[in-house]
Formats: C-alpha cells, sequence, structure tokens
C-alpha cells in the first residue's frame, strides 16, 4: 500500500517544527503530529507559534504540510521521526514517559516496511530500548519488518533552517537497510551524513552539548575565583584576550535552557561516582544566588526597587523554558526588596512570568527601569546592547547596575551608573563571545 505521507513528525515543537517545515520545503509531502492543540491551530492558520527565522515564510508558502494531535495517523507515513520531549525526573533519571506514551499507540500500527527514527535527546541505550519493544511487541526483527535509526539535531535555536542544511548529519544505524533508508531521507536536507552506533550517534549528541556546558562552568569558575580577590571578571577577561591569539571565548552568564540543563546528566545517570559534569551542574546552577549574594552585599536591598532586564534562556529568543532568571528572582524575593519587575522585550506586554512562587506582569525595559534603585541586566538580548543609551536616560546617578554579560562595555559586572559613562560605554560594547559574535548558551 501507498503511504499516504512521505514523512510524519512526532513532536512539533521547537525541534519537530522546523524540521518537519524543510522536508516539506523539499518537495516532501509532512504530516506535523502534537498533542498541543495550540501548535496544530496555530500551523493550520499559518502561524508560527514561536520564534524561529525563516519558519514562518514557509509556513505560509503552501507547503504539502498538514498536522493532528493523533499519534495513530504516523501508520500512514512512510517515514515516521520523533521528536517528543525527555525531562528529567527527580534525581538525575531521564523521563521516557512522552516517549513511551508515542510508543504505546504507534507500535501497534507500524506497516511492515516502516522507518522509524529517533531524534529527541536521550540516554546512552534508549534506540535499543525502542528496537526491543518493537521486537518484543510486534515479532519482528530490524532491519527485515522495520527500519530503525538514531539521528540527533545538533542546531540552535534561531538557526534551525540554516544549520539542518548545512551541518552534516550523525546517523545510529545497526543494519545496512535501515542506514540506506536514513542516509536517503536526510540526504534530501543536507550534503553529508555519517554512519555511527546506535550508542555512538547518542553520545555525539549529547558530547555536543555537556562540553559547551562544562565550558561555561569554567567560566562561571573564574568569576567566582575573581570575586574572592574582589577583581572584576570582564576587566580581567578583556585584558586576558586583548591580541590574544588563543582567547577564552566566552563570559560567564546564565548556562540553562531545555538541553543543557539536563543534557549532562545523561551521561552523568550511567555513572554512580560524582564527576565533572556534575561539578559544572553545581558551579552554573549556583549562578543566579552567586549575583544576588553580591548585589545584597553592594546594596540595602530591602530599601530596593530593582529591575531585572530578561527572562528567556537565552539571547534575542522567547523561549523559556529552563531559564535561570526565575531562580535569579526567586533569590531576589528572599531579600525582601520593596519591588522587583521584569522586562522581557521578546514577550507580549502584560503576559505573566510564572517564576514558581510569584508571578510577574511583563513591563516595557522603561517602565522597569522607572525609579529603581538596582538594575540586572540579566540576558544578552541585543536590544540592551543598542539601545542601552536611551534605555537608561531617566535612571538617576548612582543606581547599581549588575551587568551580568558586559552589554553596555563598561568591562564591569558591577558598577555604580555614570549617564556620560554609559554612553561612552556601549558605543563600543560588545560582549565576550564567540568567534561569530553571538554567545549562544544553549543547543536546541
Amino acid at each position: 500500500m501507498t503511504a499516504l505521507y512521505e514523512l510524519a513528525v512526532v513532536g512539533i515543537g521547537r525541534v519537530g517544527l522546523p524540521l518537519a517545515l524543510l522536508f516539506a520545503s523539499r518537495g516532501l509531502r509532512v504530516l506535523g503530529i502534537d498533542r498541543d492543540l495550540g501548535i496544530i491551530e496555530g500551523a493550520r492558520a499559518g502561524k508560527m507559534p514561536f520564534m524561529e527565522t525563516g519558519c514562518q515564510e514557509l509556513l505560509a508558502s503552501g507547503l504539502e504540510f498538514f498536522t493532528t494531535d493523533s499519534v495513530a495517523d504516523a501508520a500512514d507515513a512512510a517515514a515516521v521521526i520523533i521528536t517528543v520531549g525527555t525531562p528529567f525526573v527527580e534525581h538525575f533519571e531521564m523521563n521516557l514517559g512522552h516517549l513511551n506514551a508515542v510508543l504505546k499507540v504507534l507500535i501497534p500500527r507500524l506497516r511492515e516496511g516502516q522507518l522509524v527514527i529517533l531524534r529527541s535527546t536521550v540516554v546512552v541505550g534508549t534506540t535499543e530500548f525502542v528496537q526491543r519493544r518493537i521486537e518484543v511487541e510486534r515479532g519482528w526483527q530490524v532491519g527485515r519488518e522495520f527500519f530503525l535509526a538514531y539521528a540527533p539535531e545538533r542546531i540552535l535555536e534561531g538557526r534551525a533552517l540554516e544549520e539542518m542544511s548545512r551541518l552534516p548529519q550523525p546517523i545510529g544505524a545497526m543494519d545496512d537497510g535501515s542506514w540506506e533508508r536514513a542516509d536517503r531521507l536526510f540526504k534530501q536536507l543536507t550534503h553529508e551524513t555519517f554512519r555511527v552506533t546506535f550508542r555512538g550517534a547518542e553520545l555525539v549528541k549529547l558530547f555536543c552539548n555537556t562540553s559547551r556546558y562544562v565550558y561555561f562552568a569554567l567560566v562561571n569558575y573564574f568569576f567566582m575565583v575573581a570575586r574572592q580577590f574582589d577583581e572584576d571578571i570582564h576587566e580581567l577577561l578583556d585584558v586576558t584576550n586583548r591580541d590574544y591569539p588563543r582567547p577564552i571565548l566566552y563570559s560567564p552568564g546564565f548556562s540553562a535552557g531545555p538541553c543543557l540543563r539536563k543534557d549532562f546528566a545523561m551521561i552523568s545517570e550511567l555513572f554512580p561516582q560524582t564527576d565533572l559534569f556534575t561539578a559544572a551542574w553545581r558551579i552554573n546552577e549556583s549562578m543566579p544566588k552567586v549575583i544576588v549574594d553580591e548585589l545584597h552585599e553592594r546594596a540595602d536591598l530591602r530599601r530596593s526597587r530593582v529591575a531585572v532586564l530578561g527572562f528567556t534562556f537565552k539571547a534575542d529568543s522567547d523561549d523559556i523554558r529552563d531559564s535561570l532568571i526565575p531562580k535569579l528572582l526567586r533569590y531576589l524575593l528572599r531579600e525582601v526588596p520593596l519591588s522587583v519587575r521584569v522586562a522581557e522585550p521578546n514577550l507580549p506586554l502584560g503576559r505573566g512570568l510564572d517564576v514558581g512562587d510569584e508571578q510577574f506582569e511583563n513591563l516595557s525595559v522603561e517602565a522597569a527601569l522607572r525609579d529603581a534603585d538596582v538594575v540586572v541586566i540579566a540576558n544578552m538580548h541585543s536590544v540592551f546592547r543598542r539601545d542601552w543609551p536611551e534605555l537608561v536616560v531617566g535612571l538617576r546617578p548612582g543606581v547599581l547596575i549588575a551587568d551580568v554579560w558586559n552589554m553596555t562595555g563598561r568591562k564591569r559586572m558591577f558598577y555604580r551608573h555614570e549617564p556620560d559613562r554609559e554612553i561612552e560605554g556601549a558605543a563600543g560594547s560588545e560582549p565576550n563571545c564567540e568567534p561569530n559574535g553571538h554567545q549562544d548558551r544553549e543547543d536546541a
């Protein structure tokens, strides 16, 4: 029987939807599946549910892209890519709940000859688990009645279409039939693929994110060391890197998001001893408290009106998942300041910003800064660097500023506001960052 769709993508969130649209733009008839009716209805109306460069244009271009909330409909596709979330439960254990929910519906409906590709970030051995479930529940053999591969994504939010088209695609496959089918599918997106084992492909993804997470922890630890000696990390990084051919590529900051904050644990889960990765986790997770502790030493927070600029987990994004800024706000609330205001320019004004035990209204930057005694620049949004002199026109001299990312170009993480110097500093402002000029804190 001829398949109704050439591809079904199960889970069309921030990973799956750009993938589905890119395949559709290559001429494939694609079915997107998600339990979130908001995503389904938005896609049918031609409206992207989140920011991702180029996707709105694709969605509105009349591609053969269809949506449903029924996983059972994946049986009508020649190939199925699973991109559901793989969060952690407490105590470093991966939660297979979303994956198992999909498999429970999908496995009884698989047709002989279908290709199943797992793309979610997973603990090593998960693709073998999927293989065992299909073989046990259907009595089939991989490479004969069905085909299975693991093809991890390694993209950055905001660059999904460009990177999926440019980056080589690792494919984990244990038999030639699965490899050939998965290779043929992904060659429609990118120029190069390479074959590894299931476990090899799973590790490739985990190594990508974990290496970045550990590097971010290193520069965060440098900040903590410098702080103990009453030195400013931004000034030291400027001196360290100036005309030096082997610079430190990153600045300290909040390293989190739905991948970095958990992917290291997918390795640590498998080993009982304390390791480098859990040490990095402790450092990165402590950053919000260290920042608040420093503010406490420099200002009477109980008599201060605090403005926090930024709420999403990364620069110029509308994604709030696993951001560390809610944690920063919770520590600030423990100081019982006169008020705390939050401004996130990438989210709608008036939107509620939930931090667990409190909800803030999203304000404009100007409204958040009004009458502020303490300002925390908590994110690297380009608007903060570009418009800083205009944003602080009404800010009185002497306000304490915590410029976590050196967005103002003052090369000081903590300083008192001086209007003339803000204009001078912002003119040459550039955070210490990657060679491409953008310091991404997350693989998507």
